[in-house]
């Protein structure tokens, strides 16, 4: 259950969060001075966790569609959704396009460090193969 808005989710995901990053990321000085500076590495926890956040953002719908349809049914109670299109009709009908966004602000809280981590990370890996200065 939910496999199929799972995959569609993750595709923008990742461009979103691979756009946006690069994007903010080129939006800070790439002097030396700035690389060595103490506020650089904070800089770019922040540029990784702003991008992190867009893009759960951007894409928190699939996450909600794919959590409904993977608890449908379950417990022992009647299925309530019969498709994930089902699913999106019946939300938007019956609790309109806030319904699609329950949550966002928790699971911001929650993607913000991670997504800060891996970015940096990313940066620290690919400068690491590629020989370019971290």
């Amino acid at each position: 259950k939910g496999v199929g808005i799972s995959i569609a989710g993750i595709v923008p995901y990742l461009g979103i969060s691979f756009a946006s990053y690069d994007t903010l990321k080129n939006m800070l000085p790439e002097d030396e001075a700035s690389r060595k500076a103490a506020w650089y590495p904070w800089a770019k926890l922040a540029v990784g966790s702003i991008a992190g956040v867009t893009a759960q953002s951007a894409t928190y719908p699939f996450d909600t569609i794919r959590r409904r349809m993977q608890m449908n049914g379950g417990a022992g109670q009647d299925a309530k959704y019969t498709s994930t299109v089902d699913c999106f009709k019946k939300m938007m009908k019956e609790e309109g396009i806030t319904s699609f966004y329950k949550g966002l602000f928790a699971n911001a809280i929650k993607t913000a460090p991670g997504a800060a981590i891996q970015f940096v990370a990313y940066d620290f890996i690919k400068a690491m193969l590629t020989q370019e200065k971290f």
